[in-house]
């Protein structure tokens, strides 16, 4: 009784939806945050007992692809498999990230417990940098200048035009590719491995 009691206040208290269900997809424990994201009317003390097969309708009608939402359900259930980090969209706009965790004891299965976190903020975050990486290279490519983008060990990520002419390569020959190695003569080596330092 004690451990069912840390159990369920521990889940009432994590900063993410979850709710975990048996084996005959009963709801066992869920709480708050669970059910503000699925907009559910009932309390999280209200859906305990609560069959999921039957909420399944109401609870896809909220996404932005239901039949993906529930195929993608469905398949995790039959399966019994884990998920960790699937990314889902919701009609109004919301992006959560769903884990999916089997609750077995040696060869017997439980349940599953499912995970649901809004991602929304850090979505909108990787879209503008995403746009702003753009609007950058745009920029690049458009000035006449000679230019390639390296990570911290040399290897080439992006080769712009101009350098590609310059030199008479083309991008596909060059990304990937070590640009210490093909553009820098051997006697510079060390000393720009102690301007790296």
């Amino acid at each position: 009784l004690q451990r069912n009691e840390t159990l369920t206040t521990l889940i009432k208290n994590l900063g993410t939806g979850v709710m975990l269900e048996d084996e005959h997809r009963t709801i066992l424990i869920t709480n708050d945050l669970f059910r503000n994201i699925f907009k559910l009317n009932q309390s999280a003390e209200e859906l305990i007992g609560l069959n999921c097969f039957l909420m399944m309708p109401v609870v896809s009608s909220y996404f932005k692809d239901p039949e993906k939402f529930t195929k993608s359900t469905e398949q995790i259930i039959n399966q019994r498999q884990e998920v960790y980090g699937e990314v889902l969209e919701m009609k109004d706009g919301t992006v959560v990230e769903r884990d999916a965790v089997r609750i077995n004891s040696g060869d017997q299965f439980y349940g599953l417990l499912w995970q649901y976190k809004d991602i929304t903020e850090q979505q909108r975050t990787k879209q503008k940098i995403k746009e702003s990486e753009e609007k950058y290279r745009g920029i690049i490519e458009n000035m006449e200048l000679g230019m390639i983008e390296v990570d911290t060990e040399h290897k080439i990520l992006k080769a712009y035009d101009w350098f590609c002419d310059m030199l008479g390569y083309t991008e596909d020959e060059l990304v990937g590719k070590n640009a210490r190695e093909i553009f820098l003569p051997e006697e510079y080596h060390e000393l720009m491995d102690e301007q790296d330092a």
